[in-house]
């Protein structure tokens, strides 16, 4: 339901459907276990790794975001200011 008014709004844009409960899912997915991943590789969470997270999960909705809202990523995650750059692997 969170989601569905960013879809209302056009924030959002799914051509088909059947990929938004599976985008939304991912999201899920990554937020609820993303810091839990990174101590199973022996590291100690820092904040730098809570901002990996959520540029994973920009990674996951950027194609699904309107061309409009594209570039306001920049401002809520300096990662994604170059929309061509892959923010893990540079």
């Amino acid at each position: 339901r969170y989601f569905q008014k960013y879809i209302d709004d056009g924030v959002l844009v799914f051509d088909n459907p059947d990929h938004f409960r599976s985008i939304i899912t991912a999201c899920w997915i990554l937020s609820n276990n993303w810091l839990s991943f990174v101590e199973t590789g022996g590291e100690t969470v820092q904040p730098d790794h809570i901002q990996q997270g959520i540029d994973m999960i920009f990674v996951v909705i950027r194609p699904y975001l309107a061309e409009l809202y594209q570039h306001a990523l920049a401002h809520v995650s300096p990662a994604h200011a170059d929309l061509d750059k892959d923010v893990f692997y540079d």
